[in-house]
């Protein structure tokens, strides 16, 4: 038979509450009394049932982790494939860029060419005229 204080008393040593030393003793004494206690062949098959559990979950958890992994490192395949695909087309950018600017330099320069023979020409007429006339 159980002793209720001696429970309590042992509980409340271990540092529980009081409070709750006496919710456990009350609801092990009603345990008792029903004769719903667990035997010894109970709790081991218990035991191993949960044991069996916790390994299945461990098991799923493991082929999960391992699919993460898997799909992490297509991630990394494809930022890796991204990150070529965009420095290839800066490179063609930068080329494209470096093209119109060569075009626009060089038709400012023939402008200018253009503009100083017309002028030269006009300046050459304009003394001929001059020391013509």
């Amino acid at each position: 038979m159980l002793d209720p204080v001696e429970m309590t008393r042992a509980l409340t040593d271990t540092g529980l509450k009081p409070e709750h030393a006496a919710a456990i003793t009350h609801a092990v004494q009603r345990a008792a009394e029903r004769e719903q206690y667990v035997t010894f062949d109970q709790f081991q098959a218990g035991l191993a049932e949960l044991r069996a559990d916790f390994a299945e979950h461990r098991s799923e958890q493991r082929t999960e982790t391992a699919e993460v992994r898997t799909e992490m490192a297509q991630v990394r395949t494809e930022i890796a494939e991204l990150r070529s695909e965009i420095s290839t087309e800066i490179s063609r950018a930068e080329a494209r860029i470096i093209k119109w600017v060569v075009g626009i330099v060089l038709t400012a320069a023939g402008i200018v060419t253009a503009a100083g023979v017309t002028i030269g020409l006009a300046l050459l007429r304009v003394l001929g005229a001059l020391a013509g006339g």
